[in-house]
């Protein structure tokens, strides 16, 4: 494949200190377009554990859930009501399991983890996956895939897949997704970036990814080939994707990349980009937060900027405390589960604030995790906050912001373990200073137990995001230990659990989601075909028809006995059919309900 780019050199000065960045441009084809397996399990899952052997071990009984006791409270916050929760990806012989999730208006789940990326439905029934070593082997991949980031345009209505394949310069890509429509389940657009752009021995690791107005921005670590990604670090860079061409299939993309991202000489490391969920109309800037990841303590964190045209400037923020490097983190036994670094996991910016999370030391040797708040152009300390550690150690949070009463409230979703209890995870809700007690998800059924060291892997980052369909409620995808077999052998493994999470009390003027999804025809707009999903709360004989615009019957659907409790998928084809608005009307039992959709 030919790359065709042009460079820039680019010298900015910001606070008295000197930053030197470059950009590209390349040229990327499409790799290719492919239909996703609509509702199968393959017949063979075959994965390998990375980074060590698995390991056999004699399995616990598993422990029976139970509630949180209190942690802290502060005023009277109230603290999160889980809405939903179920198991998601299960273990397939890969560790970790680097957990993303994205959530669309439909009512689809994208649930991805090293192994494998799923469809899901917001009641837990599984609808179709793609193993990442089978998109892989389809791509012509010469490397092995990992690391997979998914996100939900919710402007375009459309999904985003991020992976990476190859651990050296000769076969290092950056693997990026576009759906085609607005269900998981259609047709995607795949496209290649290089793992080596600059030619210079190194490969892509550790993706982060967020989307600004028309773009997609990823940014990743270059390692030395030969080295660990501890020692191996060679710089953080940033590439710029444009969204709608890759929606549409363009047959190539016009991808910027961004690298040479220094403070005082040094190239800054885990570049974290900002999420933006709100912003004043004057500030169209990309931003993107750092911090010295390994240090033992260190108050101070990098603020990246970057314009529109691709110019990029460094500042420095304290906070009010420190941050270090965290230990490991205790399960029961003498397994204990790696922290990584100190490392800028999450951020999010509500107009002129900036809400950020990660791992640390809790300053008394146990792993916790830091939240903090920088308010841009403020030379003040921003403020930061450590979770106490007394009940249970933390690990990779994220955080995410939806609407209530008088602005934005966040949720601060985390890993946690206790040398009392298995791993597991859960939420509080985050209000300027004031954290509330914590709601979990899911408790642990067992410790970790796969590889030969003591030290297990916890996942690289956990997701979560707020319902495009129903303001107030998030959705979450976290670690959770158990036992489980796989052919003739029983593991102490990991796996997904995912759950959606509301106010406790509604604040006025914000209603809650529906307790049973609604009808859905999907994509929206449809093409050739369309699917219908329904959930049926009682069961009995039901009738769906599609109508036009006029009200003349175009298509029954259906006429059946449809059991109480179960979500039915139904695929509808169009081809014969002239574009135009249409209506679905599924009647029965539990009523009557009419779906608009747009045939294109």
């Amino acid at each position: 494949m030919k790359w065709f780019w042009t460079l820039s050199c680019l010298m900015f000065l910001t606070a008295g200190v000197s930053l030197y960045a470059q950009q590209r441009s390349y040229r990327v084809p499409r790799r290719a377009t492919l239909e996703w397996s609509r509702y199968r399990e393959p017949a063979v899952q075959m994965t390998v554990i990375r980074e060590a052997d698995r390991k056999r071990q004699p399995i616990a009984a598993e422990q029976k859930a139970e509630v949180a006791p209190p942690i802290y409270q502060d005023g009277a916050l109230s603290a999160p009501r889980l809405v939903r929760a179920f198991a998601g990806n299960p273990f397939e012989l890969a560790t970790p399991n680097d957990n993303s999730l994205a959530v669309s208006h439909y009512g689809e789940i994208l649930s991805a983890v090293n192994s494998a990326v799923r469809v899901y439905d917001t009641t837990g029934q599984h609808l179709g996956m793609h193993t990442l070593t089978a998109l892989g082997d389809t791509l012509q991949l010469p490397g092995l895939e990992f690391d997979p980031r998914v996100w939900y345009d919710t402007a375009a209505r459309r999904f985003i897949i991020v992976f990476l394949s190859g651990f050296r310069s000769s076969n290092s890509q950056v693997i990026v997704g576009f759906s085609a429509d607005s269900s998981a389940l259609g047709p995607w657009h795949f496209y290649a970036l290089p793992g080596d752009p600059l030619q210079d021995s190194s490969w892509s690791d550790f993706p982060m990814i967020t989307v600004e107005g028309s773009s997609l921005f990823i940014t990743l670590n270059l390692l030395w080939n030969d080295s660990t990604w501890q020692k191996g670090f060679r710089q953080s860079i940033i590439w710029r994707v444009p969204m709608a061409d890759g929606f549409a299939g363009a047959d190539s993309l016009d991808a910027v990349l961004t690298w040479g991202v220094e403070y005082g000489g040094k190239p800054l490391r885990n570049v974290c980009p900002v999420i933006t969920r709100a912003r004043s109309v004057s500030d169209s800037f990309q931003y993107y937060l750092s911090n010295r990841n390994f240090s033992p303590a260190n108050d101070s964190f990098f603020l990246i900027r970057q314009s529109p045209s691709g110019t990029v400037t460094v500042s420095i923020f304290r906070t009010s405390g420190d941050y270090a490097a965290p230990p490991p983190a205790q399960m029961q036994g003498s397994q204990v589960l790696a922290t990584n670094d100190a490392r800028v996991l999450w951020a999010e910016r509500w107009n002129g604030r900036i809400f950020f999370a990660g791992n640390t030391d809790d300053g008394a040797g146990r792993a916790s995790i830091y939240v903090g708040t920088h308010i841009l152009g403020d030379t003040a300390r921003s403020w930061m906050r450590i979770l106490p550690t007394e009940r249970y150690e933390w690990g990779y949070p994220c955080i995410t912001a939806f609407p209530a009463s008088g602005g934005m409230q966040r949720l601060l979703f985390t890993n946690f373990t206790a040398d009392t209890t298995h791993p597991g995870c859960g939420a509080f809700l985050w209000v300027d200073t004031m954290l509330s007690e914590l709601t979990i998800l899911h408790r642990g059924f067992a410790s970790v137990n796969l590889l030969r060291s003591d030290t297990e892997r916890w996942g690289d980052y956990t997701t979560c995001q707020a319902d495009p369909a129903h303001p107030g409620r998030l959705w979450c995808a976290g670690y959770v230990g158990r036992r489980v077999t796989q052919g003739f052998y029983t593991y102490n493994a990991h796996v997904t659990w995912m759950g959606a999470f509301g106010l406790s009390v509604p604040p006025a003027g914000l209603a809650e989601a529906p307790s049973r999804p609604a009808p859905v025809v999907m994509p929206q707009p449809a093409g050739d075909h369309a699917v219908v999903r329904v959930h049926i709360e009682k069961g009995g004989p039901y009738r769906a028809a599609v109508y036009d615009a006029g009200g003349r019957l175009v298509h029954t659907l259906f006429k059946d006995i449809l059991r109480a409790g179960t979500t039915y998928h139904f695929h509808l084809r169009t081809t014969q059919w002239p574009p135009g608005l249409y209506y679905l009307r599924l009647s029965g039992p539990d009523g009557v309900q009419n779906i608009r959709w747009v045939l294109r």
